[in-house]
């Protein structure tokens, strides 16, 4: 790595961490109906505490947990933002100048987007935020595993086998994935002697003109090669993706029609009260996603198949109607 130690200066908040004056000066702001969170002082605050101190809702002796709807129109500092990407900026350099094929995309949620949808939180609707900077974030650990399945998908796809159901051929290619290909072997016990032989094509446009794509054609070995099995690390580095622009956060809700089903085992009937649950989502906001490796090649077929998954399968919770897919 460089040597060169230059710092790079990201303001940190006020209060970083919780205390007696962070809450006094939190129930100030949050009290007052007329203060406007697009232009305040809550810059000042990891958004994280924020985020988990929920609305107390007392109906005689009821206690109800909300969400605070007033942090949908948090704002993030400009300025805090600009220092957290070019420390990311910086990584970049330096995983060239050691060596590594660095590849970047910048991608946007084309509606909304939410990870940790059911993580620890006090009204059991979550949302996943990096610990230090308080921003959302998409781990790269979620980013490989999205890919690895959709790169299953399509290889189950071309695997041409009549006797066996998608899910079935889904299955194998997981576990072939997974556990790596040995050694071809003539032995008719060769487990995986239908499937050396699968090739998937994936296609990547060029970041300077897009109407430049190059194609490649990836077998089941290099799939296992850049994704890694229990024996050995993939050959890929995916990184975790922070937004890359303003972070814009939304409301949504979820509307279950029959909450005493959930809670109380009993039957669905109709004269149940629905429980409107309100959670936070992220809205069009542009994420940059990183990846990493000494195989140029393979670098650039993982860049295409995490843009292929993003645009088509989505990420996060929800994704089967429209959250997490990007553009």
């Amino acid at each position: 790595m460089s040597n060169d130690n230059t710092s790079i200066n990201i303001p940190p908040p006020k209060f970083a961490l919780p205390n007696k004056h962070f809450y006094e000066t939190l129930a100030t702001y949050l009290g007052n109906n007329n203060y406007e969170l697009s232009d305040n002082k809550f810059s000042e605050f990891n958004f994280i505490y924020l985020f988990n101190t929920p609305k107390l809702i007392f109906r005689g002796s009821q206690l109800s947990i909300r969400i605070n709807e007033d942090i949908a129109r948090f704002k993030w500092d400009k300025a805090f933002l600009d220092a957290t990407n070019s420390r990311r900026y910086r990584l970049i350099e330096e995983l060239k100048s050691s060596g590594y094929q660095v590849e970047t995309k910048s991608l946007q949620v084309s509606w909304r987007l939410v990870l940790g949808l059911g993580g620890v939180h006090p009204q059991e609707t979550s949302m996943i935020l990096h610990h230090t900077y308080g921003v959302p974030y998409i781990p790269g650990s979620a980013i490989k595993g999205v890919t690895r399945h959709w790169t299953a998908l399509k290889f189950a796809e071309v695997f041409e086998n009549p006797n066996e159901s998608f899910e079935e051929k889904l299955l194998k290619i997981s576990r072939a994935i997974e556990e790596g290909l040995p050694k071809p072997s003539d032995s008719s016990e060769d487990k995986y002697k239908d499937n050396r032989d699968l090739k998937i094509n994936v296609t990547l446009r060029t970041e300077d003109n897009e109407q430049y794509t190059e194609s490649y054609s990836v077998t089941l070995e290099e799939v296992s090669e850049l994704f890694g099995t229990q024996q050995r690390e993939g050959k890929v580095i995916f990184f975790d993706a922070y937004p890359s622009s303003e972070i814009r956060l939304a409301l949504d809700i979820m509307n279950p029609h029959y909450p005493d089903y959930y809670t109380e085992q009993k039957p669905p009937t109709d004269w149940q009260e629905p429980n409107p649950i309100k959670f936070l989502t992220v809205e069009k906001t542009k994420f940059c996603f990183i990846l990493a490796s000494r195989d140029a090649r393979l670098v650039k077929v993982a860049k295409a198949l995490m843009i292929e998954t993003l645009l088509n399968y989505g990420i996060g919770a929800k994704t089967s109607i429209g959250y997490g897919i990007f553009k």
